[in-house]
Formats: C-alpha cells, structure tokens, sequence
C-alpha cells in the first residue's frame, strides 16, 4: 500500500486496527523497510476469508485490488477486444494488443505484425551510432 489512507482502509476491512499502531508500519517507508514481516501478518489475515469476499469488501473500501490470472485468463477477460491477430510474413498468426487510444471512436489498430527477433538490426547494419565511434572520430560540436 503506497498510501497511509489505503493501508488504513486495509487495516479495517482485514479487522487489524492494531497494525496502525505498530511503529513498524505506521508509513510507506517503513512498511517497505519491513516488507517480510508485514507480508506474513496480511497473508494470515487474508486467509481467514475467501479471495472473492475480501475482494468485494476492498473494492467497497476503495482499496485497489484483484485476483493474480494467467496471461491467457486475462487476455480473455478485461481487454480482451485490444487483443488483435495478425499474420507474420512467414508463420503462423500472432497475436498482438492494440492501442488503447481511440480517433473518432475506433481503436488504433497495427498495420502490420511486429518485426521478427533482430529483423531492425539486419536493416540497419551498416550504420553506427556516434557512441561507437572512436573519441578521434567525434561529431563537431
């Protein structure tokens, strides 16, 4: 919890008052500083319920939360419609996320398929940055 009012609203939906009053989790820093110990005491706490109850009572709270998913179960859930296939030049489909940025209402969608691994390098082979040149072969400036 980066913000004391949402370690706080943690503290109660949890039934933990007392945490507050521990000096080792009283701010952000300290809480970092004593991350291990403040772990083992909130997964016993989080135990006591289901994770879909403790869920519901944190969104009530305003305190972010979520259950961890799969890649696969999240891109099947919330922004699963960013997810776009695209044809690669010489293999299967790939699939792709979108930009989240609409024109006009429509998502920005790719024009192609991402470049093959080290495809950019082969291309631009032949020239060098000015940070591999030796110190003799500067740029003026």
């Amino acid at each position: 919890m980066g913000s004391d009012q949402q370690f706080g609203a943690l503290r109660e939906v949890l039934g933990a008052p007392d945490l507050c009053r521990d000096v080792r989790f009283t701010t952000n820093p300290r809480r970092v500083a004593h991350r291990a110990e403040l772990r083992g005491i909130l997964e016993k706490l989080l135990s006591s319920a289901s994770a879909e109850e403790r869920r519901r009572r944190l969104e009530r709270a305003e305190v972010p939360c979520g259950r961890v998913q799969t890649i696969g179960e999240a891109l099947s859930t919330v922004g699963s419609h960013l997810l776009t296939w695209l044809p690669q030049d010489n293999g299967p489909k790939q699939g792709q996320m979108m930009s989240p940025i609409r024109i006009g209402g429509e998502y920005l969608r790719p024009d192609g398929a991402a470049p093959a691994l080290d495809q950019n390098n082969r291309d631009l082979g032949s020239q060098t940055s000015p940070l591999d040149r030796p110190a003799d072969d500067a740029w003026p400036g």
